[in-house]
């Protein structure tokens, strides 16, 4: 369900028993293939060591701040 915020992507892009029309990429299913990607890809899989690494990368993305420059 693409208005859902979860893991799908790691656990359908390798699942063959998904809808056949769902279009999976060559540069999504490498995700797992690829030497240093590939065990987070596999870690991913696993909704709770997703939603732990989002939330660490959130709350220290969310404390860096942004500067916003006025563009006239």
């Amino acid at each position: 369900n693409w208005l859902v915020f979860d893991n799908s992507y790691f656990t359908t892009i390798t699942d063959e028993s998904t809808d056949e029309e769902l279009l999976k990429l060559t540069s999504d299913k490498c995700l797992w293939e690829d030497e240093k990607f590939g065990p987070f890809a596999e870690k991913f899989a696993d909704k709770d060591a997703f939603f732990e690494s989002y939330a660490k990368a959130h709350k220290a993305l969310s404390e860096l701040g942004s500067k916003f420059e006025n563009v006239e």
